[in-house]
């Protein structure tokens, strides 16, 4: 390392300048060199003209340096072998294809599909242990070797530059200058939202009791039969699932509560659609119409409501205004009628006047008749009250009547 330094000393510094560097700790080939520098320069008997010749040389230096780092490089790239021809999915793959980024890593050549580093680092990054945000060092997924700092930024600029989105927690690592650490303290709740978007894709290994779960939660009696095909529920069931996980693990309230209310609603309409889904279901096949036998054929009822609806062409060319202004508009019009509608308006008002007159005069009559039907049964009333008491005088004086017979008998 010395001889290397004499070396530089001698070749590139010049002979007035060569007593500031050879008792100097700077070091070229270190880390520390940047320290070492400024510690050499902050000294108190240097001098401008010293520091700037200090900083011409080291400038030579680093250039030179970086010059024989590229060179090695490109040295070691051109003979390094191939690692693998396939992909992930063991599709064949090539470093001519499109969208291919190639990781130089231990002098070997690993050849990705960009789609396959962007899941792969975002599955590092949007990691959680118990749904707690936890997120892993980026590493290959071939030798499970951490990833340098110099091939996060390559891959960074390779998604930059293609035809894919950049991911957003790749891209929050990026602005965090890919500081594991700071980069969890800052992003706690998209870690965790990004973690349950892909967790009943990835993690849900017993789909029926996660779906009852589901609906026990809500206050719902509804059953699936276990034999109920898992692929097709999983299919219907995920974006409800995706809200109900959710609603149970989301560290952000507010879109927790949000996720909640929509699941009701969309279980709901779910349930009343057709309660019958999920059941088992028995059917009569005849296949000879002339054979007496029927074989039963046993199949499951999957008519369900669509989990989104279509987006009607009024409603999608209003949707950039906000329901606010959509309402301010139509109450606009609503509060604002036509001459014409303001006529039929008046004539119908005066319509409805006379009728209500109309009915008014029927009600008076009807009333006038109820008061003289009322004055009719007083007067039968009272006739049948003088009928009673006529027979009961009669009733009196036949017993008086008789009375008397009596004494005069006697």
């Amino acid at each position: 390392m010395n001889s290397l330094k004499e070396l530089l000393i001698e070749r590139y510094c010049s002979p007035e300048n060569k007593f500031l560097f050879t008792f100097s700790p700077i070091d070229f080939l270190s880390i520390k060199k940047y320290t070492d520098l400024k510690t050499h320069i902050n000294h108190f008997f240097m001098t401008n003209t010293a520091k700037d010749s200090i900083f011409s040389f080291f400038n030579k230096i680093q250039r030179l340096i970086w010059a024989v780092g590229i060179l090695k490089r490109a040295w070691l790239y051109k003979r390094a072998k191939i690692y693998n021809t396939e992909d992930l999915l063991l599709a064949p793959i090539s470093t001519s294809d499109k969208n291919v980024f190639v990781l130089f890593q231990n002098r070997t050549k690993y050849v990705f599909q960009l789609r396959e580093l962007i899941r792969t680092l975002t599955d590092s990054l949007c990691h959680c242990c118990h749904f707690f945000p936890s997120p892993t060092v980026c590493k290959n997924p071939y030798t499970n070797m951490a990833l340098n700092k110099s091939d996060l930024y390559n891959i960074y600029f390779a998604i930059r530059f293609s035809n894919y989105n950049m991911p957003l927690l790749f891209e929050k690592y990026f602005r965090s200058n890919f500081h594991l650490e700071k980069f969890s303290r800052e992003n706690q709740d998209i870690i965790n939202e990004e973690y349950l978007k892909t967790y009943v894709e990835n993690n849900c290994q017993d789909i029926y009791e996660l779906t009852r779960d589901m609906f026990r939660d809500n206050q719902m009696r509804f059953n699936i039969h276990k034999c109920f095909p898992k692929e097709v529920l999983l299919k219907i069931m995920k974006p409800y699932l995706d809200l109900f996980i959710i609603s149970q693990y989301s560290i952000h309230m507010p879109k927790k509560i949000q996720a909640y209310r929509l699941l009701h609603k969309k279980l709901h309409q779910f349930i009343q659609f057709n309660p019958s889904f999920g059941k088992r279901k028995v059917r009569i096949v005849k296949k000879n119409p002339f054979d007496m036998k029927h074989i039963c054929q046993y199949y499951f009822d999957e008519n369900c409501i669509p989990f989104h609806f279509e987006i009607e062409t009024d409603e999608f060319m209003k949707s950039h205004l906000g329901n606010e202004i959509i309402h301010r508009r139509n109450t606009l019009v609503v509060n604002e009628p036509d001459d014409e509608e303001v006529a039929d308006d008046s004539d119908h008002d005066i319509e409805e006047d006379v009728a209500d007159d109309d009915v008014e005069e029927e009600i008076a009559d009807d009333s006038d008749d109820d008061i003289e039907e009322e004055i009719a049964d007083d007067d039968i009333e009272e006739e049948e009250e003088e009928e009673e008491e006529v027979v009961i005088i009669t009733d009196r004086s036949r017993q008086w009547i008789l009375e008397d017979t009596d004494d005069d008998d006697e």
